[in-house]
């Protein structure tokens, strides 16, 4: 990882803090983590996810808290910057590397991994959801916990809230349109008892006052999520049809020097989930991007693979969806 920031003058640093106060290093995959800097006395700060930086469930706080969840498991690493308080011009950066190992998880990635042993997260919604789609036998579940994802994404950024209009109606309404989208009307009415048992257990949260914040949505969400990752890859993986040569798209970026472009095109899950292929976005430093690397010329890049994992094309990630889209349709999708 290339080095992200400036010192731009030397001073004492022997009373600097070099750790978080009070940080978890370790906790299960699904659950809230709060990193807090706010008993560290600075000027300014700023939080980074460093590595691997493929996961947005995390908001900062103006008070100089971060709020982490994943429902995936490996290391994150956080860099805090910031300038302490008293120091006078030129300022200097300081920084802060905290490591939490999150655990229980899943490892996203194209190949199939054996069934993990799922948290007893707060609302025990990764079971609920894992063994309802087994036992429906429900076709494609990673492709429903993308769009749970998705929407625990929007929360976590605060561009959903429970509080909008009457509780969790603009969180309901956002998801409803979201499976909409990105399902077939079959696949809709093949879900749909799913449905009802996992909103059967939201409404039910909501009237014993347990699912009453937009942290508390977050974690059902990504508990949701968490236990449709789980399930086998082998049934929800995308079948082409016989005119289709794609079978994955592969996107490798350097995620510590993402665009605005860049992020609006990677960040638009509807767009993605819509494609009818399967697709997944690497940054450049993480394990499951090297064997793509000596694939692509320039990051951020783009890859199709065919059925058999073969590079069809490769080519520079366009500057918006359109254009990929455009690139999509000369391969027959």
């Amino acid at each position: 990882m290339h080095s992200l920031l400036i010192v731009l003058s030397i001073v004492a640093q022997n009373d600097l803090p070099k750790e978080i106060p009070n940080a978890p290093t370790s906790a299960p995959a699904g659950t809230l983590v709060i990193l807090d800097s706010s008993i560290i006395p600075a000027s300014s700060r700023s939080w980074l996810l460093v590595n691997p930086p493929l996961d947005d469930n995390h908001l900062v706080l103006e008070d100089g808290r971060l709020i982490f969840s994943t429902g995936q498991s490996g290391k994150y690493q956080f860099v805090l910057a910031f300038s302490p308080e008293g120091e006078m011009k030129p300022v200097l950066i300081h920084q802060i590397l905290h490591t939490l190992t999150i655990t229980g998880g899943v490892n996203p990635d194209p190949n199939p991994r054996p069934d993990p042993v799922l948290p007893d997260g707060k609302y025990k919604f990764s079971a609920l959801a894992r063994n309802e789609a087994l036992r429906l036998k429900l076709p494609q579940p990673g492709r429903v916990a993308l769009i749970y994802r998705g929407i625990a994404r929007e929360i976590a950024s605060g561009a959903l809230s429970s509080e909008s209009g009457k509780f969790g109606q603009a969180i309901n309404k956002a998801t409803g349109e979201a499976l909409v989208k990105s399902l077939t009307p079959e696949m809709m009415l093949t879900w749909k008892p799913w449905g009802v048992t996992i909103g059967t257990k939201l409404n039910q949260l909501q009237k014993d006052k347990l699912l009453t914040t937009d942290s508390d949505y977050l974690v059902a969400y990504n508990e949701i999520a968490l236990g449709l990752e789980s399930l086998p890859k082998d049934n929800d993986e995308i079948i082409p049809n016989p005119t289709q040569k794609v079978s994955w798209i592969i996107v490798v970026e350097e995620t510590a020097y993402r665009t605005p472009e860049v992020s609006k095109v990677l960040s638009d899950l509807t767009f993605w989930n819509g494609l009818g292929v399967n697709w997944r976005h690497y940054d450049d430093d993480s394990e499951n991007a090297q064997e793509y690397l000596k694939e692509i010329d320039k990051l951020p890049g783009v890859l199709f693979l065919g059925n058999g994992g073969e590079v069809l094309k490769s080519f520079p990630l366009p500057r918006t969806t359109r254009e990929l889209e455009s690139e999509l349709k000369k391969q027959g999708i």
